[in-house]
């Protein structure tokens, strides 16, 4: 079985605490409202569709990980094409590098070990066939409830 992996990655001292700082979360940095709200429909789309599998966020010293697993590519695709293009990247202050490609389930399973057991880390969504006794899913410093999975 295969998966559709998206990736975006920033090394900079300023995210160091972007798990606990709401000041660092991109929605302050850019506050465009029409497409935050275009952006959380399509997420809250794909999440209860079940077409995103996983979306975390993994901080380890100042590097910042965000990922994304997919069912496949045209899940993605259709998320992609329910929001305007993230023109605010034009002007990201910081060096990035964002990745998409296919994955396999070996593959998968080793960047989801990773994921697992990074000591900083959001895992926003799990789909319930990812999910793992003790597990917390939600990102606090957002409007939504965290779940710790029995």
């Amino acid at each position: 079985m295969s998966y559709w992996l998206t990736t975006f990655e920033v090394t900079d001292s300023n995210f160091v605490d972007y798990i606990q700082n709401p000041d660092k979360r991109f929605q302050t940095i850019w506050p465009d409202a029409e497409y935050w709200n275009k952006y959380g429909d399509a997420f809250r789309k794909a999440r209860d569709s079940g077409k995103l599998i996983v979306r975390s966020k993994v901080v380890d010293g100042d590097h910042f990980k965000f990922t994304q697993v997919w069912e496949n590519k045209s899940a993605r695709d259709e998320y992609d094409s329910d929001i305007p293009p993230a023109t605010y990247l034009e002007s990201f202050p910081y060096e990035y590098t964002m990745n998409a490609r296919e994955v396999d389930s070996a593959e998968l399973d080793t960047i989801w070990s990773d994921i697992k057991n990074a000591e900083q880390k959001v895992l926003q969504v799990v789909r319930s066939d990812f999910r793992e006794s003790g597990m917390v899913i939600g990102d606090p410093l957002k409007s939504e409830s965290t779940y710790t999975v029995p």
